[in-house]
């Protein structure tokens, strides 16, 4: 992978996190009107359409758990390859610039490093980042 393509699959991180987040409360809201189907289909005598909304809720719950599988293979795939770098600085920075949001502005104030410095260490981190896709 080139500088560029890392960068790319790096800069999805907050947008997988983000799908994560929305994906759970999709299935939080399914798995809701499961459980409040099979209480009515329990005070009922046999009700296809309740059973057939169950089995469609169901269904979905399923799919949506799929997706949010995908997504945390992605996200853990973006960590650990920051967290595998071996040296700690060029951890540090990956970590400010594609976990935090931080600009390399703002990472250079707080690690007390030139903005230039920052850059090159960036690149360095790239260039030592393995990504397992």
């Amino acid at each position: 992978m080139t500088r560029d393509q890392k960068k790319s699959y790096l800069n999805q991180y907050s947008d997988i996190c983000q799908k994560i987040a929305d994906l759970q409360l999709d299935y939080e809201k399914w798995e809701t009107m499961a459980e409040s189907m099979t209480q009515k289909l329990s005070d009922m005598p046999h009700s296809s359409e309740v059973s057939s909304k169950i089995e469609s809720a169901s269904i979905e719950m399923v799919n949506i758990q799929g997706k949010i599988n995908k997504a945390m293979v992605i996200k853990e795939d973006i960590e650990n390859g920051i967290y595998g770098i071996k040296s700690h600085c060029q951890k540090q920075i990956l970590e400010d610039i594609y976990i935090n949001h931080m600009t390399q502005k703002s990472i250079s104030q707080k690690r007390d490093k030139s903005v230039i410095n920052i850059y090159k260490i960036h690149a360095s981190a790239l260039d030592n980042l393995e990504i397992k896709k």
